[in-house]
């Protein structure tokens, strides 16, 4: 028996049939027969992979009906029953049919779980509606083993057939839905999915499953696994190097099955799977091509195709071959849906992928790969963190184990402030999956959060260790550019920032980061062509226009000040940038009133937004109200005490009020972290007042200001 391939032979059998007869009545409806399937459907995972049912129970010990060839490679198996429980198998336990793909695989648990109804095989004829329950393997866009559940046609009953598979039906199942019970139409077991056969002249593909009175009839005839020496299969030995991330050795193994087989499409599949996981997207669309030449409605191709497209950011072509898929089979709908939402989410189409997604989970609610994408949606798209979070919980409360969804919530944690738990999500991703290099990248954003810049340096360097040839390798250099921003290693920022645009030249964040970069490299003509570009390439993206129009300002063009001050506030209301951009416009026209209106609108954003906080004892300082500046100054100090800004503002007002000694200790504190302050001309840039600045004037003048400032000017630069 060649075991554990989707496909064998099958030519010149169908014809023979008698196909279409009436359907006998629907006693329950589809959902209902799905929820009766699900309670008693099993997956199982260790040498090989597959489905199967639980068929009676024995005080604590169940016993499941699977296929032979899904546990016929002797070593460790695990049952994991629908609440997602782990039960070891002891393998010389495992029963079989000789001669007959069937086999019974027994688990102890002191839990109640469902046992199935048996049905009558017998009593099913052509044209009878069946289905199928099963938790098929991880392929592209499904990196989780789901239930899903399949309707299918009876086209035909063959009176003998090789290992039983007597049953056939027009919609074959995919990888790991062996061994999956065929259910009639009141919930009850009338047979067992076995596998996929393939027409090789018209390419055709058709299921086989095995008659349930087949096992019925023969169940005194089982036999102990022993002496049993497995048809050595390259294809599983291949799945099995694949589920050890050894993907070339997987793919060696695949080739070897080519060799002997041109047209083993089971092959192609898991080779073009094993490429995905190389991101040799290129490679992995080529087999889906070839599976598609043959069988142009093979449904799991064009699945596994839409999502290679959409890595290739080729989102039209995703989602045309998703939306072929879903014709082709509508019950692959929920995963259908949850691909597409992916990809309306990546095309930053956020209430489509919403929408798809709402979709998916009202079809499943138990998939937690649905979940786990609608929680980036909110986090990313919408920035509904609560939304997020409580998405990403369900998807871990669903699989424990999902390493995307704890990098999802660790990104919604981070984009919504909490780092430390962002932090705590990260590393445990990390821990489940020291591969995905998408952790590293988001790790890195949280230790710029963190401030902790070389620990984000090291984590965008390892993502690309990881992985250097993944294709979205821009936003690596993206990230890095950034850490060097905020290292003030500007060169070095700027040299990333190119090579992220040069990789990814539509990609309008790259731009916001450039305008940045040259902006403290004051080169700004360039840095407003950047924040232009960034507004070309995406309308809505609010820090575009905070960068515009802090370069607005230093060219003083103040109207466009306030008219992208306008537009930020608009986007995203609930932020101060935009009311205190309004604030330094009114503040620059010396209009005191309306800018105090508007520093105070943005506090009531957030209240230790300190420019508002310090500009608010700018004004107050020349209105001749010194002491109520100075507290402004001193609570921008109590947030952030090394703000160079109101250190020096502080010394300014104490000197004018005769306070000499601790005047010139804080203004020495200023002009250590930024000697910028000694500047007369940089403080007027920086909305001081008249009076301010001749009192700094006076404060600066002082000898001992002036040789502090002498020897400042003397010491090296550390940069």
């Amino acid at each position: 028996m060649k075991k554990n391939s989707l496909l064998i032979p099958f030519i010149g059998i169908v014809a023979s049939f008698n196909l279409v007869q009436p359907d006998i009545a629907t006693a329950l409806e589809r959902s209902e027969i799905s929820a009766l399937a699900k309670q008693y459907t099993v997956l199982i995972d260790g040498e090989e992979t597959g489905s199967g049912a639980i068929i009676d129970k024995d005080g604590d010990t169940y016993t499941v009906l699977t296929n032979w060839h899904v546990v016929d490679t002797p070593g460790k198996y695990q049952i994991v029953t629908p609440d997602r429980e782990k039960y070891q198998v002891v393998y010389n336990q495992i029963r079989y049919i000789p001669e007959t793909d069937v086999a019974i695989v027994k688990f102890n648990s002191n839990k109640n779980y469902a046992v199935a109804e048996l049905g009558n095989s017998d009593e099913i004829v052509e044209g009878n509606t069946i289905y199928l329950g099963a938790y098929p393997d991880p392929f592209p866009g499904v990196p989780q083993r789901i239930y899903l559940f399949f309707s299918t046609e009876v086209n035909g009953k063959l009176s003998e057939a090789e290992q039983g598979y007597t049953l056939l039906f027009n919609k074959p199942g995919i990888p790991g839905t062996s061994g999956g019970p065929l259910v009639d139409n009141n919930g009850r077991i009338v047979g067992i999915n076995s596998k996929a056969s393939w027409e090789r002249s018209t390419g055709s593909s058709f299921g086989l499953g095995i008659p349930l009175q087949l096992y019925t009839r023969q169940k005194k005839n089982l036999s102990p696994p022993t002496g049993i020496a497995p048809q050595e299969d390259f294809v599983s030995i291949g799945k099995k190097k694949a589920r050890e991330k050894d993907y070339r050795g997987a793919i060696e193994q695949y080739n070897r099955a080519l060799e002997l087989d041109a047209n083993n499409r089971d092959a192609y599949l898991q080779r073009s799977l094993a490429y995905w996981n190389l991101k040799d997207y290129q490679s992995a669309q080529e087999d889906l091509d070839l599976i598609l030449q043959k069988n142009p409605n093979d449904t799991v191709a064009y699945m596994a195709r839409g999502e290679v497209f959409a890595e290739r950011q080729e989102y039209q072509k995703a989602l045309s071959d998703l939306d072929r898929a879903l014709k082709l089979n509508p019950d692959l709908e929920a995963i259908v849906y949850s691909a597409r939402g992916n990809v309306y989410a990546r095309m930053q189409e956020y209430q489509k992928a919403l929408s798809d997604l709402d979709r998916a989970l009202k079809l499943n609610p138990d998939n937690e790969i649905a979940y786990s994408n609608r929680c980036l949606v909110y986090a990313q798209g919408l920035q509904q963190w609560e939304k997020a979070i409580t998405d990403c919980n369900e998807a871990i409360w669903i699989e424990p184990n999902f390493a995307q969804a704890y990098l999802n919530r660790g990104l919604a944690y981070a984009v919504g402030g909490d780092n430390q738990k962002a932090l705590a999500d990260l590393n445990e991703a990390i821990r489940l999956d020291p591969n995905l290099f998408p952790i590293y990248l988001t790790r890195s954003f949280v230790y710029i959060n963190l401030k902790e810049y070389e620990k984000a340096l090291a984590d965008v360097n390892k993502a690309i260790e990881v992985n250097p040839s993944f294709y979205r390798v821009d936003l690596a250099y993206l990230n890095r550019s950034n850490i060097y921003f905020n290292l003030e290693e500007y060169k070095k920022a700027l040299a990333d920032a190119n090579k992220a645009i040069e990789l990814n030249p539509n990609d309008y964040r790259a731009y916001v980061n450039r305008s940045g970069i040259y902006f403290n490299l004051e080169e700004y003509k360039k840095a407003l062509a950047d924040a232009n570009k960034a507004i070309e390439l995406n309308p809505n993206d609010y820090r575009a226009y905070v960068n515009r129009s802090g370069i607005y300002s230093l060219l003083e063009d103040y109207d466009k000040v306030l008219t992208d001050a306008n537009k930020m506030v608009s986007l995203i209301p609930d932020r101060p940038d935009g009311y205190f951009s309004r604030g330094l416009f009114y503040h620059r026209q010396k209009n005191y009133q309306l800018a105090l209106a508007e520093y105070q609108q943005a506090l009531t954003k957030d209240e230790k937004y300190t420019p508002a906080i310090g500009n608010i004892g700018l004004i107050k300082y020349e209105q001749g109200k010194t002491e109520a500046a100075i507290q402004q100054w001193q609570s921008v100090l109590v947030i952030d005490r090394e703000k160079a800004a109101a250190q020096m503002a502080t010394a300014v007002a104490l000197y004018a009020q005769g306070n000499r000694s601790r005047a010139f200790r804080i203004a020495q504190s200023a002009l250590r972290i930024d000697k910028e302050f000694a500047d007369l001309e940089y403080l007027k840039k920086n909305l001081w007042g008249k009076k301010l600045i001749a009192d700094a004037q006076k404060l600066l003048e002082e000898p001992q200001m002036k040789q502090f400032i002498s020897s400042l000017d003397n010491k090296p630069e550390n940069k």
